[in-house]
């Protein structure tokens, strides 16, 4: 299989150590050529970064006068370091080697001359001999936790698909053999529905036509799936008979009429779920909400007897795997909440989400964030002010702060955060 590679440098040359080596990072985007300019481009392409040292006696040895020469070094060397565990299947997101005399010979191996600007994006084609860019245990081995949800008057074929999915990679929950004897069969729903990859809904004249807890399931589903980046996949919706789709969330999805062909349609299933559940995951799921590397934290205070006051304080861990050189964050407050926000770098406007008001509160970063770094998204405060007629409000439950992220080179993240998950009642 051939792969382009986009390699490049993404951070200056560095003194590293007391006894001043040098270091530079890299970053190197495969993409298959099979797949560049199709739907399935984003999803297969793997990004990774190189960290390159060079020790202060090789440089001496090696003649190397100046910085420019010592970067050309250490971005061929890093290309070949990343092309040698490509191809041998050993390569992990972030690398990092040193360069010394211990394992150099004396002069160096390389023309100076015929190296690439090392500030320029190079790209090149490689043949490799196996279709998996990286090797990764944890994403080779996982389980894929798929529910499926069904009236009862469809069991035969909920457990015709319970049968057929069955799989090394993927594991299927259902009621009938999944709930424990004993057990409170409404948690272990709830429970099962949060910590499944996808959901799978069977719909049809008996499904959508009855009230019951069929609906419910929908409905915990679609309130999970709005945590989700917009291009993710968590929902698939299958018809069994030609009904209608209840629920306008549902009908935005594309969806499977497995009862025309249903060979077709579980081998549609199949490879959405084994080719879509590969993709880097960009969020992680905690016992509250999604995040994706995002952490808000509050602290509070009352400012008299019936006003609370609240400094809201968001952190951001770069989860993506790549280098981003600026971003975008926004965060919303329902219209209700009055904010006190520090302007010096955020703006406030109304924006209406979900047929709600918000008011928003923006900025833009120029900062550079690497792989795995944590940065505060609110070094500039923002408070917030409830007073107590707020928290008395029969739609209290109802409300939910959401925020956004938008990153170069990543889909934008996003999630809400339920009132009850930020303030104890």
């Amino acid at each position: 299989m051939k792969v382009i590679i986009f390699f490049n440098k993404i951070s200056p040359l560095l003194d590293v150590s007391s006894t001043d080596n040098k270091q530079c990072v890299f970053s190197a985007t495969v993409i298959p050529s099979d797949f560049i300019g199709k739907p399935r481009e984003k999803s297969e392409t793997k990004y990774h970064r190189i960290t390159v040292s060079i020790t202060w006696h090789l440089i001496i040895n090696w003649h190397l006068k100046s910085e420019v020469d010592i970067l050309k070094v250490l971005y061929e060397r890093g290309k070949e370091y990343f092309i040698k565990n490509l191809k041998n299947y050993s390569l992990q997101e972030n690398e990092e080697f040193v360069l010394s005399t211990s394992s150099e010979e004396d002069d160096c191996p390389f023309n100076l001359d015929c190296i690439d600007d090392p500030n320029l994006e190079t790209q090149f084609e490689v043949d490799i001999y196996h279709s998996n860019l990286t090797q990764n245990d944890n994403v080779k081995n996982e389980t894929i936790k798929v529910f499926i949800s069904y009236a009862k008057e469809d069991e035969k074929y909920a457990l015709k698909l319970y049968n057929e999915l069955q799989s090394s990679n993927i594991s299927p929950w259902i009621d009938k053999h999944d709930i424990f004897v004993g057990e409170k069969w409404k948690n272990a729903i709830r429970k099962a529905i949060k910590e499944s990859d996808y959901f799978i809904t069977l719909l049809s004249s008996n499904s959508v036509n009855k009230k019951g807890f069929v609906n419910n399931e929908i409905r915990m589903a679609l309130d999970l799936y709005d945590e989700f980046p917009e291009d993710n996949i968590f929902i698939l919706p299958l018809r069994l008979d030609n009904c209608k789709i209840p629920f306008e969330k549902l009908r935005q999805l594309h969806v499977i009429d497995i009862y025309t062909n249903w060979n077709n349609g579980l081998e549609r299933i199949q490879e959405c779920l084994l080719n879509h559940h590969n993709q880097k995951k960009l969020l992680l799921k905690n016992d509250k909400f999604i995040t994706s590397g995002i952490n808000i934290s509050y602290a509070s205070a009352k400012k008299s007897q019936d006003i609370h006051i609240y400094n809201l304080k968001v952190l951001f861990t770069n989860n993506t795997g790549i280098f981003h050189s600026n971003f975008r964050f926004e965060f919303l407050f329902p219209k209700i909440v009055p904010i006190n926000a520090l302007l010096d770098i955020y703006e406030i406007q109304e924006v209406i989400e979900d047929n709600m008001l918000y008011n928003m509160v923006s900025a833009n970063y120029n900062t550079s964030i690497f792989p795995d770094q944590k940065i505060d998204l609110t070094e500039e405060k923002i408070q917030y002010e409830m007073n107590d007629n707020i928290f008395t409000q029969d739609n209290i439950h109802s409300l939910r702060f959401l925020w956004r992220l938008y990153l170069t080179n990543s889909p934008k993240l996003s999630g809400g955060i339920p009132w009850a998950d930020m303030h104890n009642f």
